[in-house]
């Protein structure tokens, strides 16, 4: 059944769907607001940082500054409970902006959220070698979309898997001063008392 995922939490409460599967927040948000659902299934999800090739190639260090500021930003929310909740806060306006059917996160939901997700990892940002081998989840669900018509029938898995580039967040960790990988600094104002 097709759902807007803003709309599935109100679908399953009143029967129109049996279950779904969605990103968060909505399986935390759906849990807050309707507490006699359950999760049946869940897992890491995994998301992206895409570069146009003729883009990445011609703006070489545009693109490492790019991922030096993702790598700044995940350090600094790593740094302190409150800049969770900062972050979680601006993403949380973010959606509003966006769409006026985005169904409200609690707001003590939030940190745990955020932790429990993107910054339950400390290492930086790779990409799997695992994620990117024949047969692994990445071609599996390629395949799969391919055989929704989602993906062209004629794309192939190699092509996709030579897209990934390992390189580019190699050569910023290797140079931490250049891409300003110290401390990340932000004008947020932390409780010492935590």
């Amino acid at each position: 059944v097709a759902v807007e995922i803003t709309e599935m939490p109100e679908a399953l409460q009143l029967g129109h769907i049996d279950a779904f599967s969605c990103w968060e927040p909505i399986p935390t948000i759906t849990l807050a607001t309707y507490p006699k659902c359950v999760v049946v299934h869940r897992s890491m999800s995994t998301g992206y940082l895409y570069f146009n090739r003729g883009f990445a190639d011609s703006h070489h260090e545009a693109v490492r500054h790019v991922v030096a500021a993702e790598v700044r930003a995940i350090r600094w929310l790593q740094q302190h409970r409150n800049n969770v909740i900062t972050a979680c806060d601006w993403t949380c306006q973010s959606n509003e902006k966006l769409s006026t059917s985005f169904p409200e996160c609690p707001l003590d939901w939030r940190p745990l959220l955020a932790k429990s997700d993107i910054l339950s990892t400390k290492s930086p940002p790779f990409i799997p070698n695992s994620n990117l081998i024949d047969g692994g989840p990445l071609h599996r669900e390629f395949d799969f979309l391919r055989a929704l018509g989602k993906v062209p029938h004629n794309s192939q898995w190699e092509a996709v898997r030579k897209a990934f580039d390992h390189q580019i967040l190699s050569e910023v960790l290797a140079d931490a001063e250049k891409y300003d990988l110290g401390d990340p600094v932000f004008a947020v104002e932390e409780d010492r008392n935590e």
